[in-house]
Protein backbone atom coordinates (compact mmCIF):
# COMPACT_ATOMS: atom_id res chain seq x y z
CA UNK A 1 0.00 0.00 0.00
CA UNK A 2 1.60 3.15 -0.69
CA UNK A 3 -0.40 5.71 0.18
CA UNK A 4 -0.17 7.53 3.62
CA UNK A 5 -1.83 9.19 5.80
CA UNK A 6 0.02 12.24 7.98
CA UNK A 7 -0.58 12.95 11.16
CA UNK A 8 1.82 15.23 12.62
CA UNK A 9 3.46 16.81 15.94
CA UNK A 10 -0.12 15.54 17.80
CA UNK A 11 0.94 16.72 21.04
CA UNK A 12 -0.81 14.67 23.97
CA UNK A 13 -0.06 14.70 27.63
CA UNK A 14 0.02 11.74 29.79
CA UNK A 15 1.57 9.69 32.49
CA UNK A 16 4.69 7.59 31.60
CA UNK A 17 8.09 7.09 32.77
CA UNK A 18 10.10 4.29 34.80
CA UNK A 19 10.41 6.52 38.23
CA UNK A 20 8.13 7.07 40.48
CA UNK A 21 7.83 11.31 40.22
CA UNK A 22 7.12 10.39 36.30
CA UNK A 23 4.42 8.27 37.68
CA UNK A 24 2.77 11.66 39.67
CA UNK A 25 2.37 13.95 36.70
CA UNK A 26 1.71 14.01 33.52
CA UNK A 27 4.52 15.00 30.37
CA UNK A 28 4.47 16.28 26.77
CA UNK A 29 4.60 13.88 24.08
CA UNK A 30 5.27 14.20 20.69
CA UNK A 31 3.23 11.85 18.30
CA UNK A 32 3.63 11.44 14.32
CA UNK A 33 1.17 8.55 12.66
CA UNK A 34 1.48 7.36 9.09
CA UNK A 35 -1.50 5.40 8.14
CA UNK A 36 -1.43 3.12 5.20
CA UNK A 37 -4.20 3.10 3.55
CA UNK A 38 -5.93 2.73 -0.11
CA UNK A 39 -6.98 6.32 -0.97
CA UNK A 40 -8.64 5.44 -4.32
CA UNK A 41 -12.08 4.83 -3.09
CA UNK A 42 -11.89 7.82 -1.30
CA UNK A 43 -10.65 9.91 -4.37
CA UNK A 44 -13.76 8.57 -6.67
CA UNK A 45 -16.50 9.08 -3.87
CA UNK A 46 -15.28 12.30 -2.47
CA UNK A 47 -16.96 10.62 0.45
CA UNK A 48 -15.67 10.61 4.47
CA UNK A 49 -16.74 7.19 4.54
CA UNK A 50 -14.34 6.16 2.14
CA UNK A 51 -11.81 8.02 3.79
CA UNK A 52 -9.95 7.81 7.47
CA UNK A 53 -11.18 10.57 9.64
CA UNK A 54 -7.84 12.51 10.98
CA UNK A 55 -9.64 14.59 13.69
CA UNK A 56 -11.70 11.35 14.92
CA UNK A 57 -7.97 9.52 14.82
CA UNK A 58 -6.39 12.02 16.76
CA UNK A 59 -9.48 11.93 19.07
CA UNK A 60 -8.91 8.33 19.96
CA UNK A 61 -5.11 8.58 20.14
CA UNK A 62 -5.69 11.26 23.01
CA UNK A 63 -7.76 9.52 24.46
CA UNK A 64 -5.96 6.76 24.77
CA UNK A 65 -2.74 8.49 25.92
CA UNK A 66 -5.21 10.05 28.99
CA UNK A 67 -6.58 6.51 30.17
CA UNK A 68 -3.11 4.33 30.50
CA UNK A 69 -0.24 4.63 32.87
CA UNK A 70 2.06 3.09 31.32
CA UNK A 71 6.26 2.20 32.10
CA UNK A 72 7.34 2.39 28.93
CA UNK A 73 6.48 4.60 25.68
CA UNK A 74 7.22 1.41 23.89
CA UNK A 75 4.38 -0.37 25.54
CA UNK A 76 2.14 2.92 24.89
CA UNK A 77 3.46 2.86 21.15
CA UNK A 78 2.11 -0.92 20.60
CA UNK A 79 -1.04 -0.37 22.25
CA UNK A 80 -2.03 2.62 20.01
CA UNK A 81 -1.02 0.97 16.96
CA UNK A 82 -2.43 -2.45 17.97
CA UNK A 83 -6.44 -0.35 18.98
CA UNK A 84 -6.04 2.06 15.31
CA UNK A 85 -5.97 -1.37 13.42
CA UNK A 86 -8.26 -3.14 15.50
CA UNK A 87 -10.68 -0.18 15.11
CA UNK A 88 -9.81 1.53 11.12
CA UNK A 89 -10.71 -1.31 9.11
CA UNK A 90 -9.17 1.07 5.98
CA UNK A 91 -5.71 1.12 7.36
CA UNK A 92 -2.94 -1.50 6.49
CA UNK A 93 -0.66 -0.49 7.95
CA UNK A 94 0.35 2.19 11.16
CA UNK A 95 3.72 3.58 11.35
CA UNK A 96 3.59 5.85 15.10
CA UNK A 97 6.63 7.41 16.41
CA UNK A 98 6.65 9.29 19.86
CA UNK A 99 8.85 11.84 21.41
CA UNK A 100 9.11 12.28 24.87
CA UNK A 101 10.93 16.28 24.69
CA UNK A 102 13.49 16.40 27.61
CA UNK A 103 13.23 12.65 28.98
CA UNK A 104 17.23 12.70 28.57
CA UNK A 105 18.79 15.96 29.65
CA UNK A 106 21.57 15.84 26.43
CA UNK A 107 18.92 15.23 23.74
CA UNK A 108 16.49 17.27 22.36
CA UNK A 109 13.95 14.33 21.83
CA UNK A 110 14.19 10.53 22.64
CA UNK A 111 11.97 8.32 21.54
CA UNK A 112 10.76 5.23 19.43
CA UNK A 113 9.10 4.35 16.09
CA UNK A 114 7.33 1.02 14.86
CA UNK A 115 5.42 -0.01 12.19
CA UNK A 116 2.86 -2.58 12.36
CA UNK A 117 0.66 -4.11 9.49
CA UNK A 118 -2.72 -5.68 9.17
Amino acid sequence: MSDVVLIEDLTVECIVGLYEWEQQLPRKLVIGLELGVDNQRAAASDAMEDSVDYGAVCERVTAICKATHYRLIETLAEHIARDLLGEYSLLGSVQLTIRKPGAVTVARNVGIRIRRER
